[in-house]
């Protein structure tokens, strides 16, 4: 199928929750739970501040494809994301 996914990634500052690899491009997945009354918003901000800060994207420099960075929020029974590209 043309997809590889590694699921708690090592990295020399922490474990990237997913990677996603696809022939055309690269997903770095972060998730985040949140109790009841937390903003999705506010989680999927945290999950993408995480992989940016702790530089998970680092580890894919050499490659060509693009990394795009995925921040999933779980409350309850809802789920969020943010997604955007990695710079």
């Amino acid at each position: 199928m043309g997809v590889e996914i590694d699921l708690e990634v090592l990295t020399d500052k922490g474990r990237i929750d997913g990677v996603l690899a696809l022939e055309d491009k690269i997903y770095l997945i972060e998730f985040k739970y949140g109790k009841a009354g937390t903003k999705m918003d506010s989680l999927t901000k945290q999950a993408i501040k995480q992989i940016q800060t702790k530089n998970y994207g680092e580890r894919f420099l050499n490659e060509s494809r693009p990394r795009l960075l995925l921040g999933v929020g779980f409350v309850e029974k809802e789920i969020g994301y943010k997604l955007i590209t990695d710079s």
